[in-house]
């Protein structure tokens, strides 16, 4: 059975994790020649503290800090996440 296992900041929502879900069954089932419930997606959630990106902690940098007093959920790349489930 083939798992894909994907690596983001903690916090995406979950009916972004679903429809990625759903997304990454779909293409994989058939190159894999699988059905799709053979398929496994793991999501491994990384804190902002224990995630660098030249030599910063991102959890430090002002643009997620900024975000983050908002309270709005952050992306790897430190843009906000889409709220619309259909824009993955």
């Amino acid at each position: 059975m083939p798992v894909v296992t994907i690596q983001m900041w903690e916090g995406q929502p979950t009916h972004n994790k679903r429809a990625m879900a759903r997304q990454i069954t779909d293409v994989m089932a058939p190159f894999m020649n699988n059905k799709p419930d053979a398929i496994i997606v793991v999501f491994q959630e990384i804190p902002l503290d224990c995630y660098a990106r030249g030599g910063e902690l991102s959890f430090d940098r002002p643009d997620i800090q900024e975000k983050l007093s908002k309270g709005l959920p952050v992306s790897g790349d430190g843009l906000p996440v889409s709220g619309d489930p259909g824009s993955i």
